[in-house]
């Protein structure tokens, strides 16, 4: 019996952005927030203007790759995703600090735009925006290819990468070295709803990637704790010549001197 052909992870090209558009209303089944941001688009005129808002920055924003993995046999996207990259800040531009646009709810989002800026201090990194998956194509994989991809690039580049997740999600994300920031909560009813939204910021930073590519793996599991703990590193401050100089690099003094 023959295998069908694998998930194909390419390129989103224009044309796929109202099949896109269609997957993000009706994706994200665990997550609220995602629900009540996308309960104005699921009209025509809706959805019309959703895919208007894709298509500029699809066309515009340079600093985005758009992503889909398409199942060969049916021809859909099973997922997409886009992914951010943000060269280091000026320290003019990183005074100005984040700009956040009227959509699709800046009371909702602009403390998540303040805390990454907060956090990432005008470091170069990735930022995953979405990852999306069609509700019929959901645990076959996709998404995880989709987060391979930026995880692979970050790696090359030697820089971390940024996300916000939701309750669903962020077991997901954990299991490829993203370590848990801050959980931001928001509270429905200022939009008239019940409950509490909740979101966690998440990073995988740049020492889990010298972990997984300089550290002798006999030692991994110990070194887990010892390169785990440091505040930040930056990419500059790094020389890796010596284990010894990771741990001089951090900036937690107390990991001095460990061998």
């Amino acid at each position: 019996m023959t295998a069908p052909p694998a998930p194909q992870l390419l390129p989103m090209e224009e044309a796929d952005l109202e099949e896109a558009a269609r997957i993000e209303i009706w994706g994200n089944p665990d997550d609220d927030m995602q629900k009540i941001i996308m309960e104005r688009d699921r009209t025509p005129a809706g959805l019309a203007k959703l895919v208007e808002r894709r298509r500029k920055i699809f066309r515009d924003e340079p600093i985005t790759t758009w992503l889909k993995v398409v199942d060969p046999t049916a021809g859909a996207i099973m997922a997409w995703a886009t992914w951010y990259y943000y060269p280091a800040l000026t320290e003019e531009e990183l005074a100005r600090g984040p700009e956040v646009g009227e959509w699709p709810l800046p009371q909702w989002y602009r403390p998540f735009m303040e805390y990454r800026y907060s956090v990432m201090k005008g470091r170069p990194h990735y930022l995953l925006g979405m990852i999306v998956t069609a509700t019929e194509y959901r645990r076959r994989g996709a998404a995880g290819m989709l987060l391979r991809w930026g995880i692979e690039r970050a790696d090359e580049a030697g820089v971390e990468i940024y996300l916000e997740a939701s309750e669903a999600g962020r077991p997901f994300y954990r299991k490829s070295g993203f370590r848990e920031l801050k959980v931001m909560e928001f509270d429905m009813s200022q939009l008239g709803y019940e409950g509490v939204d909740t979101h966690t910021c998440m990073l995988r930073p740049l020492v889990h990637w010298l972990l997984s590519n300089w550290v002798d793996p006999r030692q991994k599991r110990y070194e887990v704790k010892l390169l785990w703990t440091p505040r930040m590193v930056t990419p500059r401050e790094l020389t890796l010549n010596k284990r010894m100089s990771i741990y001089y690099a951090t900036e937690d003094q107390r990991d001095r001197g460990v061998a």
